[in-house]
């Protein structure tokens, strides 16, 4: 990767590698900002053609923020954090993108960013919390069931419903803790009911793309069940379809597992 960017640079400008998969690129005497998007434009095309890497095919793609001096900061360190905001901004749009800093954008990327902070420690201080939504039969209307659909009590911003978070937890990785407690925190429920004479047949638990891509979620679905002491046949998992097709033999693999 870091080849290929250079490739695209003058001679006189500056690219580093940050750590992990970040780099920065420094360019000097900038006549014109077209010049800048040009420059950005050609380091996602050369990024995203193929990576053959010990006989695999591998794609990638970057996202790029940009910010100018003196504009969008004074220092070094200001440069780097605004140019950050713009890329988390130009991710959050699909990827193979770039994006200009912008006030309006420090206001809103700093707000997800703090909700990202915040979501790291929602279990740990027990802020997520389920509600059911009953499911009847529609031939005697009898209660058959309960959807598990999860809530954030957030400290300052009140309730924060599933689509303002769930999105950003698959960002950050934090949604293979969140479904876990899900899928525990629902099946004990399930468990209450049952012990305490109110009969169901099923308690229905969504499941992420990102929890169903995870390897071993056959093992942990086991291991819960066997924890909480509720049989497999009462527990209904919904999981959304076009993750399934994005790889459909390790889809199938998992849910034959399942």
């Amino acid at each position: 990767a870091a080849k290929r960017i250079v490739t695209v640079l003058r001679a006189d400008d500056s690219v580093a590698r940050l750590g992990g998969d970040e780099f920065t690129v420094t360019l000097d005497r900038i006549e014109d900002a077209q010049d800048v998007h040009y420059v950005a434009d050609k380091i996602v095309q050369v990024l995203s053609e193929r990576f053959d890497i010990s006989g695999y095919e591998i794609y990638v793609s970057a996202s790029i923020g940009i910010s100018f001096y003196p504009k969008d900061g004074a220092d070094s360190h200001e440069l780097i954090k605004n140019a950050d905001l713009a890329m988390y901004h130009a991710k959050s749009l699909g990827r193979n993108m770039y994006q200009l800093y912008d006030q309006a954008l420090n206001a809103n990327m700093q707000k997800i960013l703090s909700l990202e902070s915040d979501l790291h420690r929602a279990i740990e201080r027990d802020q997520f919390y389920l509600v059911y939504q009953p499911q009847f039969s529609l031939v005697d209307g009898a209660l058959v069931g309960a959807e598990a659909l999860i809530r954030w009590s957030h400290p300052q911003r009140g309730v924060v419903m599933p689509g303002d978070f769930i999105a950003l937890a698959e960002e950050c990785g934090t949604i293979y803790a969140i479904n876990d407690w899900v899928l525990r925190r629902a099946c004990n429920q399930f468990q209450q009911w049952k012990e305490s004479g109110r009969h169901m047949h099923k308690v229905s638990v969504n499941i992420s793309g990102g929890q169903f891509e995870r390897i071993g979620l056959a093992g942990k679905v086991k291991e819960i069940l066997e924890q909480t002491g509720i049989s497999a046949h009462h527990l209904e998992l919904e999981i959304v379809e076009d993750f399934i097709m994005q790889d459909e033999a390790k889809a199938l693999a998992e849910m034959h597992a399942l």
